[in-house]
């Protein structure tokens, strides 16, 4: 808490190197509804009122709506953004991409903490094996 009340009032004293700005218009339409979402304070409920922090994404600059996200964020918009302007796209693809989206949070969390590597699971009597051995490996 101390932190974040010393970087919001020296505002011209600190770099806020994991934070990255950008023209809002940029994004596609399923990434702008993903990041509207994000910002609900109950994400399961679409009329649910948004988030008391939401001030902190978004901001007017030369009349344009800009974008203030943190870095991991910022991949997971690009991602939805990737995936829905591909239409030739395989499914399991579009699929596996947001599952994997669920993991990149707008609050300057790591996603790091999760494997995104995909692990064969074609063999049914080893299939945990596979997942075991990621988890392992990341674990080190």
């Amino acid at each position: 808490m101390e932190l974040e009340k010393y970087t919001s009032d020296h505002t011209r004293q600190v770099w806020e190197n994991s934070w990255l700005r950008f023209p809002r218009s940029l994004l596609s339409a399923y990434a702008n509804q993903l990041f509207d979402t994000d910002l609900l304070s109950d994400k399961s409920d679409p009329n649910s009122p948004k988030r008391t922090d939401v001030c902190q994404f978004s901001f007017h600059e030369k009349g344009e709506e800009w974008l203030r996200v943190p870095a991991s964020y910022l991949f997971k918009l690009a991602l939805a953004d990737y995936i829905s302007s591909d239409s030739k796209l395989l499914p399991e693809i579009r699929k596996t991409g947001e599952k994997v989206m669920a993991h990149f949070l707008n609050d300057n969390t790591s996603p790091e903490t999760f494997s995104f590597h995909p692990v064969d699971m074609n063999k049914e009597p080893e299939m945990g094996k596979g997942s075991a051995k990621e988890s392992l490996r990341n674990a080190r």
